[in-house]
């Protein structure tokens, strides 16, 4: 009679599931040691600011933990799922009381790109080709796209922190997206 060997050569990802079933805490240690940088890194587009973007990527541990029953495998990989909780914490946290108080108190030229940081960004995204797309915008509408849907803003919240009139926003941000649909 033979027996049977455990499975050690799982990949990373099949452990993590089998973990979640089990309730197994040793889940978010992986989640964190294998995916914790990307998920940080997809927090850190949306809100710049180290510190509270580490805050956001705690609760989103906490948030994958409680809510690891409801992945469905057939809806896309574990590393989909985990980036898009993360990025929706961003969101979510860009919208807070206490964000938009913190980021009252600070001048607006904090949150102008300035060439620096448009090169940082083009490096980190150089291969996705929405990315790529959003840049060959005119200026006065890329900042808006950026700000609608890389950073969280509403159309109501770029009129106001640049200083436009609502419907130029959103001509602005419609027009925009009419391009990037021929681009596609």
């Amino acid at each position: 009679m033979q027996a049977i060997a455990p499975i050690l050569s799982l990949d990373i990802e099949d452990q993590i599931k089998r973990y979640f079933r089990e309730n197994d805490p040793q889940a978010i240690s992986l989640v964190f040691e294998h995916y914790g940088l990307a998920m940080l890194n997809a927090i850190k587009v949306i809100i710049k600011d180290g510190s509270v973007a580490e805050d956001v990527l705690q609760e989103v541990l906490v948030k994958v933990w409680k809510n690891a029953a409801s992945y469905d495998a057939s809806k896309g990989s574990l590393f989909t799922w985990l980036i898009r909780i993360s990025k929706n914490a961003a969101i979510d946290k860009t919208r807070s009381r206490e964000f938009i108080q913190s980021r009252k108190s600070n001048h607006i030229e904090n949150f102008v790109f300035n060439d620096e940081a448009i090169h940082q960004k083009n490096k980190l995204e150089q291969e996705n080709s929405v990315w790529e797309s959003v840049n060959l915008l005119p200026e006065s509408q890329r900042c808006l796209i950026e700000m609608a849907y890389f950073k969280g803003y509403t159309q109501k919240e770029i009129s106001k922190e640049l200083d436009i009139p609502l419907g130029t926003v959103k001509t602005r941000i419609r027009t925009a997206l009419k391009l990037l649909r021929q681009y596609f």
